[in-house]
């Protein structure tokens, strides 16, 4: 082998274990990625002037003299929900506490099976209608919704659901064994069917299959859905500027 060719081969071997460390480097932060624990948690402590009680898998929050309901169909691991709850919680709450609106929180398990997903989309529903039975919803909701696990990241177990709970005051036992006696379980899973079988929310399916749920967030008045995009969708109901 003469010394061109010896050098020629030394390099292809430094380039094979450089690729190899660096497959191994992917690797490596993919698996931390997948199984690093869930961010911290921000508490959003909620001082409301309005009551917010559950019957059946629903949640009404508002007084009960509102002029104007609107219903919101959600679900805990849904992106799109997080973002509209950060864009108009604020405003909503606003409106909430002038007793100018009443909202009925309806709190769907749609993406229940998504892969990785541990069926926290039906355990967190479980979870903020255990918190409404010791009347901490309101902060409970907004805590989840602003901390929201991450797509492909470790979504919160129920020991931190409860620990959630916990830190917002909802102290008594019954919360915890609320949750992981999945006690809403069957409430929260009928009324999702009951959802999906209502014309007014489906749409035609993208593969010409028929129809289907329309999806979450689904915000109606009674079953006139809104456009929230629209930023004036609330002052289109007369209840804000």
């Amino acid at each position: 082998m003469d010394a061109t060719t010896s050098v020629r081969s030394r390099r292809r071997k430094a380039n094979l274990i450089f690729v190899g460390v660096l497959v191994l480097a992917v690797v490596a932060g993919a698996l931390v990625w997948l199984f690093r624990t869930p961010q911290e948690v921000h508490a959003q402590s909620v001082s409301a002037s309005y009551p917010a009680v559950r019957q059946d898998a629903v949640v009404t929050a508002g007084k009960d003299s509102a002029p104007v309901t609107i219903d919101v169909y959600e679900d805990f691991l849904c992106p799109h929900c997080a973002e509209f709850e950060k864009k108009y919680s604020e405003r909503i709450r606003t409106e909430l506490d002038a007793g100018r609106l009443k909202v009925r929180y309806h709190e769907l398990p749609m993406l229940q099976r998504k892969p990785n997903s541990d069926r926290y989309s039906l355990r967190a529903a479980n979870a903020a209608l255990c918190a409404a039975d010791q009347g901490g919803f309101v902060s409970y909701h907004e805590t989840l919704m602003h901390n929201q696990p991450p797509e492909a990241a470790p979504v919160f177990d129920d020991p931190k659901l409860i620990a959630i709970g916990h830190d917002l005051g909802i102290t008594a036992p019954e919360f915890a064994a609320c949750v992981t006696g999945q006690t809403h379980f069957a409430e929260v899973e009928a009324a999702f069917e009951q959802v999906k079988a209502e014309p007014a929310f489906q749409v035609d399916r993208p593969d010409g299959n028929g129809r289907a749920f329309r999806g979450t967030p689904t915000i109606a008045v009674g079953t006139r859905v809104l456009d929230t995009d629209d930023e004036r969708w609330l002052a289109s109901l007369g209840v804000a500027s």
